[in-house]
């Protein structure tokens, strides 16, 4: 009784089965498109001196 390897259909069932289950997972949580965020409005030279004063 000890150890043997397992055989090439047991290790066929197992990639299958995590294929199927990926597969699952990704349908029921689809992934969302990125959304760009929108830049802030660019401010002028002169009010980012006066901020920094």
């Amino acid at each position: 009784h000890g150890w043997s390897p397992v055989g090439i259909a047991k290790l066929g069932s197992w990639f299958l089965l995590l294929i199927i289950s990926y597969v699952l997972v990704t349908l029921v949580n689809r992934p969302k498109a990125m959304q760009i965020p929108v830049a802030a409005p660019a401010q002028s030279p002169e009010l980012l001196a006066a901020s920094r004063s």
